[in-house]
């Protein structure tokens, strides 16, 4: 029997030292930290997994200090105040305080601590566990900083922000809201967008869009920018850009908006189409004078000419060699003065009896151009190569003059003794434009003078040297404008010109 007694408790503390082992396992290598201190703060107990994990000590580095040497001296002085309630009977879950790893470091903790007692009733100590929630706090910080920022954002954004419940109640009104609706936010928080931003012609298909996404999660004219009228508080409407996007928020929706008031665009534009239309009407006015009085030029000058060759057949004896030389600078003045006319007359024409856009070969066009000038090539030897050309969408009649006109003044001025040699070549470009080069061998001009040439009535030479108006270039450029283009010239004296032409595939309207 004794023996039996003693194999029995043998077992029992074989038993008891195996579940102590497996007990102090379980302790030693829990992720969390499980401590003790005595009455005066000092840690009597540490796990040594979770402390080498939590504060890059070895137990022994920090058993029988007190906790306060791992904290912040504010941080002492408050978990000193929570460890006396502790001490009182007073145990705390989840509290969450500051400790100082070995490397300097904070590392936040959420503690669970109750008191410690003695058969007396003494208080001996605490003990309790700990985890480590620093990314958990970093994280709740980052995302602080974040909703901060985009808080500062928003107040300073330009735009009226507004967000409203499903209900319609304003819950979110930015210091650019008040501004634009004159509304403070302590006067706008609570109360309904229709009341007091919706004027009361569109309250009800306002309603409508939102009760229909509410009820079958149709946008409609959600999520989009939508130019309305607003109301401001006192009463008044303005023009405003509004966007109001949906947000899920738990079971229910809130609708966020963004409002900028575009009073001050709106009036731009309006100023804008008024002098769009002014300047258009200038423009007919001036073309409609243009063409009637170069019309009503033309028969004095028809009968100066005719009554000039009559008196020169009929009288030209007697008018004698001074006279004869006075009619004949009567005569060419007429003729030149008939000239100027007809090429305002061509001028006016771009635009006042201008054809419908049509696809348009370009380099079937120039061909027949250097057909038209296939005597003046001949005279002056010129050699004239043409490159592959794209095809436009354009007047074709004004196509031929645009060419004929930057050909024409390239077998014009050359030089003299040398005969003209031009090249025209042509691609279409990725963003659509047919992009032209005419480069000749001539004269050339001063940079300086780049842009004037295009001007009506310009000329750089002296009719004794150059015949001509200085309308064919402004003529061009009159066309090419027509087309939705531009047109350029780089050139150096001696060294010949090159002029450039961007016209659209396809232009977006005829021009006026």
């Amino acid at each position: 029997e004794l023996r039996r007694e003693i194999a029995e408790h043998a077992r029992a503390e074989e038993e008891l030292k195996r579940s102590e082992k497996q007990y102090r396992d379980l302790v030693e290598t829990s992720h969390d930290l499980i401590w003790s201190v005595d009455a005066q703060g000092r840690w009597t107990f540490l796990n040594r997994q979770a402390t080498r994990s939590i504060y890059g000590y070895e137990p022994e580095e920090m058993l029988g200090r007190p906790f306060t040497d791992f904290e912040s001296p504010e941080q002492a002085r408050i978990d000193l105040e929570t460890f006396q309630k502790v001490k009182q009977g007073q145990p705390f879950f989840k509290y969450e305080t500051i400790h100082i790893r070995k490397d300097g470091r904070p590392v936040y903790l959420s503690y669970n601590a109750i008191v410690v007692r003695n058969d007396a009733g003494e208080v001996l100590g605490s003990t309790g566990t700990a985890s480590d929630v620093t990314a958990r706090r970093q994280a709740e910080q980052k995302l602080k900083e974040s909703e901060e920022r985009i808080r500062t954002i928003v107040d300073h954004a330009l735009d009226a922000v507004v967000v409203i419940d499903a209900e319609g109640h304003i819950i979110y009104w930015n210091p650019q809201a008040e501004k634009i609706f004159g509304w403070s936010g302590l006067e706008a928080m609570g109360r309904k967008d229709t009341e007091i931003l919706i004027p009361p012609r569109y309250r009800d298909l306002y309603l409508r869009i939102r009760r229909r996404f509410l009820r079958s999660g149709q946008e409609g004219m959600l999520n989009r920018r939508v130019e309305t009228m607003a109301r401001h508080a006192d009463g008044h409407e303005f023009p405003v850009e509004i966007t109001v996007s949906p947000l899920r928020w738990g079971e229910n929706f809130l609708f966020s908006a963004f409002i900028r008031d575009i009073t001050d665009r709106k009036r731009a534009e309006e100023e804008i189409r008024q002098k769009g239309l002014e300047l258009a009407r200038s423009n007919k006015e001036l073309q409609d004078f243009a063409y009637v009085a170069s019309h009503d030029l033309q028969e004095p000058l028809h009968k100066i000419i005719a009554f000039g060759d009559r008196l020169r057949t009929n009288a030209g004896e007697a008018l004698g060699e001074k006279g004869l030389d006075s009619l004949e600078r009567i005569q060419k003045a007429a003729l030149r003065m008939r000239q100027l006319i007809d090429d305002l007359l061509q001028y006016a024409r771009v635009t006042t009896r201008a054809k419908p856009f049509e696809n348009v070969e370009l380099e079937g066009v120039v061909k027949e151009v250097l057909g038209v000038l296939e005597l003046r090539i001949a005279e002056t030897g010129a050699e004239v190569e043409v490159g592959r050309l794209p095809a436009v969408q354009a007047d074709r009649s004004q196509m031929l003059q645009l060419f004929q006109n930057i050909l024409g003044n390239a077998l014009k001025f050359h030089k003299p003794g040398e005969p003209p040699r031009v090249s025209v070549s042509g691609r279409m470009s990725e963003d659509g434009f047919a992009e032209l080069e005419i480069r000749d061998r001539g004269i050339g001009i001063d940079a300086k003078f780049s842009e004037v040439i295009f001007k009506p009535f310009q000329r750089l030479h002296g009719r004794q040297e150059y015949e001509g108006t200085g309308m064919g270039l402004a003529i061009c450029q009159k066309i090419v404008q027509r087309h939705g283009g531009e047109i350029s010239v780089t050139s150096e004296p001696g060294a010949g010109s090159t002029f450039r032409l961007r016209l659209p595939k396809e232009p977006p309207g005829e021009r006026s």
